[in-house]
């Protein structure tokens, strides 16, 4: 009936991903004659969200300007965000940020395109695999707007050719304002205005494969 104080070394497994319910097995050894193993359920609270309106997470603060973000979610409970930055001090790029379930920011900023010239309107859509599509309009060439695309997977790495892919590329022409969706099979459809020849504005569309 009375309390004993005695040596004990204690083994912890962490056995699921923080923000959920935890497991972990705590072995109990005393002067050396046995072991006793002990179950527990910890909740563990990785919220890391803003409770201030004056405050807000912190997405990007590189230098110069970041603008006209746009986002998608990563099936996960978090999402992909994408925007326009000149942190360059010259040329307008693509960045994004993958932001985790609870506000987590779980790595450095995601160049989309640092290419040549500007790189305009970045619009993202979810690929149905956890990951997402990023489309722009793109001035690399110097002479004529292009539709480029990247894909993220849900890791927020890129998967397609650095820089990212034409989808649309077409000479003395150009190709504006692109919209994209993600087709669920890690592809994707993107539509876009087109002004091709000396005809008006006409929109195109285009299927992507992940």
């Amino acid at each position: 009936g009375s309390n004993v104080s005695m040596p004990f070394s204690v083994r912890i497994d962490r056995t699921k991903p923080a923000g959920s319910t935890v497991a972990f097995t705590l072995t109990v050894t005393a002067d050396g004659n046995y072991t006793k193993a002990l179950s527990f359920q910890f909740g563990i609270t990785m919220n890391v969200w803003s409770t201030a309106t004056t405050q807000n997470n912190a997405v990007s603060t590189a230098a110069y300007a970041q603008a006209y973000p746009e986002i998608a979610s990563d099936g996960q409970g978090g999402g992909f965000i994408v925007w326009l930055d000149r942190r360059s001090g010259s040329d307008y790029d693509v960045y994004a940020q993958k932001v985790k379930v609870g506000g987590v920011v779980p790595m450095p900023e995601i160049p989309i395109c640092v290419a040549a010239h500007d790189q305009y309107e970045p619009k993202v859509a979810a690929d149905g695999a956890n990951g997402a599509i990023v489309v722009w309009t793109d001035l690399r060439s110097g002479r004529s707007y292009d539709i480029y695309a990247q894909r993220l997977n849900s890791a927020g790495v890129p998967q397609w050719t650095s820089g990212g892919v034409p989808v649309a590329s077409v000479a003395n022409s150009d190709e504006l304002s692109p919209r994209v969706i993600g087709d669920g099979a890690g592809g994707a459809i993107v539509a876009w205005l087109a002004k091709r020849g000396m005809t008006g504005w006409d929109i195109y569309a285009q299927k992507i494969n992940a």
